[in-house]
């Protein structure tokens, strides 16, 4: 026991492992192998602990995942450690190298059984391309078969088909969630918790999971399926938790809640990716009825600024040990993707550091996007798993302008069914702006700007709603622009 408690020590010196599904019971597989290792015994808590409470890793019947997953950290453990010691019992591996393999593998930080068994076998692979098979890779994909983990999707086939980002079962394969968008899922099975990544600047950070309804009880009124979510900075640590304020059990694995909703509204000091983890309490699960997962914050990572002619320089943050960028997207206010005549240039990818440069060339975008003004930037990389991630999006940039203007485009449209008004200015000069809607008596309708602006092409977005959020009736309206050395009054026609 005391070399087991020494190895959470220095494993978690490595790294941090989240002690809830597979990431903790990796905690404690990697505490029990090592420790088992170290005496030759495969037999953890013999004269210590209640008989029914040993583990044991050479069980010949092979726990495995998800058959034998019941949601305790410390029984399901045996899955993992039970593939790690078969590994090391293989008849064409030593124990000395199997322990230096596995040991070495947590520099990857893995978190789930699946990236543990992607980074032993990178650890194993000399040249990095898993396909060419290295010295120990029949033995240790073998060894993890016998325990249900393989490259595949481990999933519950009926589970996996019916949760809508899987798989997001650990950090490296968290789903990216933007500001204000509202994500709906599902905890589908008992070992199953999803993750969210975020990228996001210092300031106030808001999160609001809606709880899926279970039914009506006439003691308690409405209940719901019992969920709970965590927030994590860059690092795995955990900086908010919330639960619902009144938990019941219904039995079955199963735990009910009178509350329709957990919310997290905390403070964030400094720009970093963040994590949000949706759990079932004791495991509590569904397959057919969905959560709703919501994110306010002040997006961060990606900056753009403008740089000589039609250039745009873009630097940011990335995951540390990102491999690839993937794809560069210059987007209108809209979040239209612009493509013509756009390219870009001279990446450079910091992995260690967790940076990355680069510059995009906007080309003649005023003849080909006449509309657009405002563009900003999403890129597409690879984590150090060779999973997908987005940073971005980044501030909105202005591009160049010529000279003062207003320019109007879908002037004539029927509110909530076709696209929004797009409204240019161009701006040679920065100061005070104000564009403002108002009826043909003159009222005011809507605020789009009022404030300082920089130089530039500008474009933003009006659909049709008055200042109380409802849509205007028909009729003619009016854009006016003040601006430094410059006014100017456009129309609108609203038609239903």
């Amino acid at each position: 026991m005391i070399y087991h408690e020494y190895t959470h020590a220095v494993v978690h010196h490595i790294y941090e492992l989240t002690y809830y599904g597979q990431s903790g019971a990796m905690d404690e597989a990697l505490a029990d192998y090592f420790s088992a290792t170290y005496t030759e015994d495969a037999v953890i808590g013999d004269w210590v602990i209640p008989v029914e409470y040993q583990r044991d890793l050479s069980d010949l019947d092979k726990k495995k995942y998800p058959d034998d997953w019941v949601g305790e950290v410390h029984y399901d453990s045996v899955i993992y450690s039970g593939a790690l010691w078969d590994f090391r019992e293989a008849v064409t591996v030593s124990s000395t190298t199997a322990n230096g393999i596995i040991f070495d593998s947590l520099f990857f930080e893995p978190d789930s059984f699946q990236t543990g068994l992607l980074a032993i076998l990178l650890t194993d692979d000399g040249d990095n391309d898993l396909f060419t098979e290295s010295l120990n890779q029949e033995a240790i994909e073998l060894a993890f078969a016998n325990h249900g983990i393989t490259l595949e999707d481990m999933n519950e086939p009926s589970a996996s088909a019916n949760d809508t980002y899987e798989p997001n079962n650990a950090f490296s394969e968290s789903y990216d969630i933007k500001t204000g968008q509202a994500l709906s899922s599902y905890v589908s099975y008992r070992s199953d918790c999803d993750y969210y990544r975020l990228c996001a600047s210092p300031g106030n950070i808001r999160i609001k999971l809606e709880l899926p309804f279970y039914n009506r009880d006439v003691a308690y009124g409405n209940l719901y399926y019992a969920y709970d979510i965590s927030l994590f900075d860059s690092s795995h640590n955990w900086i908010a938790y919330k639960s619902p304020e009144e938990i019941f059990s219904g039995g079955y694995g199963y735990n009910y809640t009178t509350s329709s909703s957990v919310e997290i509204n905390t403070t964030i000091d400094q720009l970093d990716f963040y994590y949000i983890m949706v759990s079932g309490i004791y495991y509590t699960s569904t397959r057919w009825k969905p959560y709703s997962l919501q994110a306010e914050f002040t997006p961060g990572g990606l900056q753009i600024s403008r740089g000589g002619g039609q250039t745009v320089i873009v630097s940011g943050l990335m995951e540390i040990g990102s491999k690839s960028m993937e794809n560069v997207w210059v987007k209108d206010r809209l979040g239209n993707i612009l493509t013509r005549g756009i390219s870009s240039s001279g990446w450079v990818l910091d992995g260690d550091n967790g940076r990355i440069e680069g510059v995009v060339s906007l080309g003649d975008i005023k003849a080909n996007y006449p509309a657009v003004g405002t563009i900003y930037v999403e890129i597409g990389l690879k984590n150090k798993w060779g999973n997908d991630y987005l940073i971005g999006p980044s501030n909105y940039l202005k591009t160049e302008a010529t000279g003062n203007k207003l320019v109007l485009w879908n002037n004539l449209f029927n509110p909530g069914k076709d696209r929004p008004v797009t409204i240019r200015y161009d701006l040679v000069q920065a100061g005070k702006v104000s564009i403002k809607i108002y009826n043909i008596a003159g009222e005011l309708v809507y605020v789009l700007v009022d404030g300082e602006e920089a130089e530039g092409a500008g474009s933003i977005n009006w659909d049709g709603r008055n200042k109380d959020g409802k849509f205007v009736a028909s009729g003619l309206y009016l854009v006016h622009i003040i601006a430094p050395g410059f006014k100017d009054t456009k129309k609108i026609v609203v038609v239903k």
